[in-house]
This record gives structure tokens, sequence and C-alpha cells, in this order.
């Protein structure tokens, strides 16, 4: 039996505007094998503080060649949608065709919980150049660790990064321009960045270096200490075993003398 759906495509760019208060996370194009349909979903993430209650976008349709085919508007009703909440994901937008395989998002109105309205008109068509954080090399180690005294709940992925205002935080997360921590893991903005001054790095190193040196010198003191004293109750042990092995023969040489007295008698 056929699957009622089939996936031609799936949209794992994450996309973003600094002006904008949401961000494209996720999406998928599908073809309704049953109804002959081709469905599009898409999921958005509030970034900001505010409630969002509702969100009017038009979708830029284009074909391969990046040619536009057609437009189609959504309004996303009835949200509550808080910071870092998701939606959109499970409302169907039916394409006229199936020759879609590019989109163009375009933000028009956000409107909030507290009544008030964004009128935009801008394109989520930008997106982070994320870089691992491996690209630190020989001080990879040295940023994770400065990283988990600063905030212990942050996760070290990629290298922060700031672009047109907004800014990527180490963990992954996308955050508005306005915003002076991670909207996930918490990291206050200017001393995630302050992390990533050559100098400081530098110092860092020489000090935990230093550290897990005089760490690994006291580790081995302890493990000696305790080398000596496991030693001292083997040597105990064994004079004890020698003392009572002694004691034990003379016993037993005595028990023989004593019985052959008897046999004699």
């Amino acid at each position: 039996m056929t699957e009622r759906y089939t996936r031609i495509l799936s949209l794992d760019t994450m996309l973003y505007h600094e002006q904008s208060p949401i961000i494209f996370s996720k999406g998928a194009l599908l073809a309704d094998n049953h109804n002959k349909l081709f469905i599009l979903q898409l999921q958005f993430e509030n970034i900001q503080l505010k409630q969002i209650s509702a969100l009017e976008v038009e979708i830029i349709c284009k074909n391969l060649d990046n040619t536009e085919l057609y437009r189609c508007k959504k309004t996303y009703m009835d949200l509550t949608a808080g910071q870092n909440d998701t939606f959109g994901s499970k409302v169907p937008i039916i394409l006229q065709n199936g020759d879609v395989r590019r989109f163009e998002i375009v933000i028009h109105q956000v409107y909030f919980s507290d009544e008030s309205i964004v009128e935009l008109n801008v394109s989520l068509n930008q997106s982070f150049p994320k870089e691992s954080i491996d690209a630190l090399d020989i001080m990879k180690e040295t940023f994770i660790r400065y990283i988990s005294e600063i905030k212990s709940t942050s996760k070290c992925i990629f290298i922060p990064k700031q672009h047109n205002g907004s800014w990527l935080c180490t963990c992954g997360t996308i955050n508005a321009p306005q915003t002076s921590a991670c909207r996930i893991c918490g990291i206050k903005k200017d001393l995630l960045f302050s992390a990533l001054d050559t100098d400081l790095l530098v110092q860092k190193k020489l000090t935990y270096d230093q550290a897990d040196r005089t760490a690994q010198l006291e580790n081995e003191s302890v493990r000696d200490k305790r080398i000596k004293k496991i030693k001292k109750i083997l040597i105990c042990i064994a004079i004890a075993v020698i003392i009572l092995g002694g004691s034990g023969f003379l016993i037993y040489q005595k028990l023989l003398f004593q019985g052959s007295l008897t046999m004699k008698l």
C-alpha cells in the first residue's frame, strides 16, 4: 500500500532577518499521494520576549533555477508563542503544483498578545555561517573550560559570531540584536565574546595547565602514600602469619610428643 505522504524536500537551513522577532527553523515539502496535492510545512520560532498571537507571511515559490512561479499568503492565527516557542509545523500550505523547489519567506505582520503590531515586509533570507569550535585548534579545550566557568549549562558547539546585529551563541542559538544573554543557555553576550580574546585564552591556558600539573602532583602524592600504607599493612599481615604459623607448628610438635608418651604408657 502506498504511503499517504512522500517527503520531496527538507528545509533545514535556519533563516532570519535582524529586524524580525521570529526565525525560520525548519520545514518540508510533501506530496499527498492520496489527494494528489503538494503541501508545504514551515516551522517558526519566537526569539524575543513578547508573546506572539498571530503572524502573516507570504511565500514566494520558485523553481530550481530560482525563477519565481507564484506567491501565496498564509496567516497563522490563535497563537500563544512565547520566547523560544515554535509554531506552524502542523499547518499545511497547499501549493498550486509540484514544480516548486525553492522558497522565500516574507514576514509581513507580527501580532502580539499585548495587541501591538509590527509591520515588517522583510525576507527571512539570511543564515549564520556556523563554524565549529574545532577551528580554535589548541585553544579549543581552553575555550570550553573557560565557558563552563562562566556558564556551566552552555554547550560549546560553534564559535560565537555577530552578523547584522544578531548574534550566534556557542550553543548554536540565534539571538536578536537587543538580547544581552542567550535565550537558550543564558550566557551573557559580553562575556561570551570576550572569551574569544586571544590574550585572554593564552593566559587562561597557562593557568589551567599549571592547575592541572599541581593537581597531578597532588594525586601522585596521595597515590604514593596509599601504596606505602598498603605495603605496611601487607608486611604486618605477613609477620602475623609467620608468627602464628610458628606458634602453630610448636603446638603441633608438643601434641605429637604428648601423644607418643601416652602410647608408651
